[in-house]
């Protein structure tokens, strides 16, 4: 799988600096001398035999840091809605409450405290951060 360079298409985009630099992925079909043949869409209006200065090697179809994945539906434990925990973070008391900092299974990091009390569904979660970190605020033993 290869990425195309759009330097020589007609986009038709009204400025060149604000299009897509690269096109793709694509499969490489054959070598034809020294540039290769693309299985290229036919909407795109360009000969398939490209000179490989103007592809590289796609590096992966995973989606980039930030880009929208699908999540995972929430959890139903008495008509309300929950997400399941990966990790707690850290903890910290605020106005002499508790929270904490949680990575969300399926979710990016969400930079945002949450109240102990919504972690009532997750006492193993809160056992192993506390064995982990003794020193950090957490409910009274």
């Amino acid at each position: 799988m290869v990425m195309v360079s759009t330097k020589n298409w007609n986009t038709g985009q009204p400025s060149k600096k604000l299009d897509y630099q690269w096109a793709g992925p694509f499969q490489v079909l054959a070598k034809e001398g020294n540039a290769f043949c693309i299985e290229l869409p036919a909407s795109i209006k360009v000969h398939p035999v490209i000179n490989p200065e103007y592809i590289r090697k796609a590096t992966t179809t995973e989606p980039l840091p930030g880009q929208q994945t699908e999540e995972p539906p929430p959890i139903t434990v008495n008509d309300q809605d929950e997400w399941e925990v990966e990790e707690i973070v850290a903890s910290q008391l605020r106005y002499q409450k508790l929270q904490y900092w949680v990575k969300w299974t399926g979710y990016d990091e969400d930079l945002n405290w949450y109240p102990a009390r919504d972690f009532k569904n997750s006492p193993v979660k809160l056992q192993i951060f506390h064995a982990k970190n003794p020193e950090a605020p957490g409910p009274p033993h």
